[in-house]
């Protein structure tokens, strides 16, 4: 997949939030922008390098749509697991403990079941995509 400028130019800015020392950087940008094919990017690279990537939706369509977009774009789908919280957070000590974890729809990150997924693998890099970052509840 060939990525357009602005999508390399966030990938960039990704970087750089992590260099400068933030934790959990949030991806914000609209719908068509390709935000599944960043992550796919994303996770591409962590897998080459043979790390573990979570990535984390809230819907059973998301799964086998993103595990397409994954596919196609060499993620190595050995190393990445791709799963809906609600499965994930029931399985949590029974996965393999991910380098990075991708969240879809980041908005929901502050929700019980995201939270446990993160405090149970505290040592994983994290990065959130949206279009929406604000909360019906603030």
């Amino acid at each position: 997949m060939q990525l357009r400028a602005y999508q390399t130019d966030t990938l960039n800015a990704v970087r750089k939030s992590y260099m400068d020392g933030h934790k959990r950087p949030c991806i914000v940008a609209p719908c068509g922008y390709g935000k599944t094919v960043l992550a796919a990017q994303m996770a591409a690279g962590a897998t080459a390098k043979g790390n573990r990537v979570l990535f984390l939706v809230h819907r059973q369509e998301l799964v086998d749509q993103t595990v397409k977009t994954f596919s196609a774009a060499g993620v190595d789908m050995e190393l990445c697991q791709v799963g809906m919280v609600q499965t994930i957070t029931r399985r949590i000590g029974q996965i393999p403990e991910p380098q990075l974890i991708i969240t879809d729809e980041n908005h929901h990150a502050k929700a019980t079941s995201y939270r446990r997924i993160y405090d149970a693998y505290p040592n994983a890099k994290c990065v959130g995509i949206t279009a929406t970052p604000q909360r019906l509840d603030g």
